[in-house]
């Protein structure tokens, strides 16, 4: 099967996307034949995968590749230490796409204060700021 190599911190930039198409390869040779594989790392729609999570949340973790596709396996509850991380995540995440799909500059600025790497309100409105010149022609709902 295609496995992908130790990290080595030393190895040159390009290498590390490689493991990310060879993880997309595995998963597809599993796929067509149907090997019934399990894989980490896949992103999917939660649909009670995670007991105590929302089940609209897309969650990562651990699958079975077959014919079929992918299923995810049931984890059950994730414990409150966890939990109580991992919805903060999830509320960070979607208050950043519903502040790019709206242009809502103020919802950006509450999901920039939301994200557990920005530590104070003056950094969130020069992050915020940064950005939306940065990427302002990637993202022309915030020139309202």
């Amino acid at each position: 099967m295609l496995a992908g190599a130790d990290y080595d911190s030393n190895r040159p930039e390009y290498c590390f996307h490689l493991h990310h198409a060879r993880h997309a390869i595995g998963i597809m040779v599993s796929i067509i034949a149907n090997e019934g594989r399990e894989w980490g790392g896949i992103n999917f729609p939660n649909n009670g995968a995670i007991g105590n999570l929302p089940r609209n949340a897309i969650v990562e973790g651990l699958c079975i590749v077959d014919r079929r596709g992918i299923t995810p396996i049931v984890v059950g509850d994730l414990p409150k230490p966890l939990l109580g991380l991992t919805l903060h995540t999830l509320n960070w995440q979607e208050l950043t796409v519903d502040a790019v799909l709206t242009g809502d500059k103020a919802l950006l600025y509450q999901a920039l204060l939301a994200c557990p790497y920005v530590h104070d309100m003056e950094a969130a409105r020069k992050i915020m700021n940064d950005l939306l010149i940065a990427h302002a022609e990637f993202m022309p709902q915030f020139k309202k």
